[in-house]
């Protein structure tokens, strides 16, 4: 059985708040894929960040609908963000030829409306799918099939 737990350190008075951004944390560490643990905000801190409440959630949301037609595009650039965005590690990992990692990724740019092959667009790449991974995690814990805010 997997675990994954939040923890603080926090006066008495902060315990409430503490328990909430615990479950956030936990929340973020289960639902991007991390080992079972114990997690801090500061393990999760950017994704914790990244995926608070706002405009940008849903739009970082539409960005990767085409994924649920091509799963293989998702795998794709999880894949080459893992391997620091080396074309030749990523096809190794996905047994495929390095043009068809190239061909892949410029597919899922015109689709998506990010380029993750542009340094200055990566973040874009990473903060879409650390959204789209909480919002199915949510889908999931409450047995909903769609992805939501």
């Amino acid at each position: 059985m997997d675990l994954h737990g939040g923890a603080a350190r926090v006066a008495v008075a902060d315990i409430p708040a503490a328990v909430a951004q615990c479950v956030d944390v936990c929340e973020i560490a289960v639902a991007t894929r991390r080992p079972p643990g114990v997690y801090r905000l500061d393990d999760v801190l950017v994704e914790y960040q990244l995926t608070r409440p706002g405009p940008a959630l849903q739009l970082l949301l539409e960005r990767l609908a085409p994924f649920d037609r091509h799963p293989d595009w998702e795998e794709t650039l999880r894949v080459y963000l893992r391997h620091r965005c080396d074309r030749r590690l990523t096809a190794a990992g996905l047994h495929l030829h390095p043009n068809s990692v190239d061909y892949r990724l410029s597919r899922l740019a015109d689709a998506c409306g990010f380029d993750a092959t542009d340094p200055a667009q990566r973040a874009v790449a990473h903060t879409a799918l650390c959204v789209r991974d909480l919002a199915a995690h949510r889908a999931r814990r409450h047995g909903r099939g769609a992805l939501r805010k």
